[in-house]
């Protein structure tokens, strides 16, 4: 065989090769998902917006960015979604400022990570909210005044009619993007449980500013109380964290093969 065909040949097998290895950050066997393509996670809190404060030390804002970054990661090895985070370092967010982000980026699904308080430590469990006008009840209540604390002012408003047209058609979409939340939401909860072993404390409804924005399906999640002295300790061990993120994923990974979506 003369050199001219050798080296034609080594050529062609080296590029197979090196078209077969996993590409960028999702290695081969990773679930293809069909309609949650973009995926936001947002770290709540952030710079001077502490958040809770842990009994076990700390505040809720490092928490959740910890448990965010760990989301990110599990979402790129076990699947092929683009994961974007509303922040990835210690800065302040206006709370619409995040859905404005998810609804730029054409996100698929949005997921806001918290951590709950309150103020008798025997409180634990977790929780997951989609939206709604008014809360399902009143510590939900209480919960949402305190999340909303930092909405930002809006600016000026648009002429009527375009305003009226607008609102309209947000709201189709919003109707939409609200239901397929609700079932999210309940597929997210009992990842949760399961994954970590916490007391459920069911899916609930809530007015919250950071979610009402969103032309996705949106929820917040409070991962667990920081005010308990076990369910803190806990939460700022890689382990439990690992955890999360990992009944995030499976959570995620049911939806797009079962759930009802837009």
């Amino acid at each position: 065989m003369s050199t001219p065909i050798r080296l034609f040949l080594f050529s062609t097998s080296l590029l197979v090769a090196l078209t077969c290895l996993p590409r960028g950050p999702h290695a081969s066997g990773t679930t293809r998902l069909k309609r949650v393509q973009t995926v936001v996670i947002d770290p709540g809190h952030g710079g001077d917006n502490l958040g809770a404060p842990s009994v076990a030390g700390g505040h809720e804002k490092t928490l959740t960015l910890a448990i965010a970054k760990k989301i990110e990661r599990g979402l790129q090895r076990r699947t092929d979604s683009e994961v974007y985070l509303t922040r990835r370092d210690d800065r302040d967010l206006g709370l619409r400022e995040r859905t404005r982000f998810a609804n730029q980026v054409n996100a698929d699904l949005f997921l806001s990570i918290h951590c709950n308080a309150a103020p008798h430590p025997r409180a634990r469990g977790i929780e997951v909210y989609f939206l709604s006008a008014e809360a399902s009840d009143e510590e939900a209540a209480r919960l949402v005044e305190f999340e909303n604390q930092r909405l930002e002012r809006t600016a000026e408003p648009a002429a009527k009619d375009d305003r009226e047209v607008s609102l309209l058609l947000k709201d189709l979409v919003l109707h939409s993007a609200v239901q397929d939340s609700a079932i999210f939401a309940g597929r997210l909860l009992d990842a949760l449980v399961r994954r970590t072993g916490a007391p459920s404390r069911g899916v609930k409804q809530a007015p919250f500013e950071v979610l009402k924005e969103a032309t996705m399906p949106a929820v917040v999640v409070e991962v667990g109380f920081i005010s308990h002295p076990d369910e803190a300790r806990e939460l700022a061990t890689p382990e439990r964290q690992e955890d999360i993120a990992a009944a995030v994923v499976d959570a995620i990974i049911s939806f797009d093969r079962t759930g009802r979506y837009r």
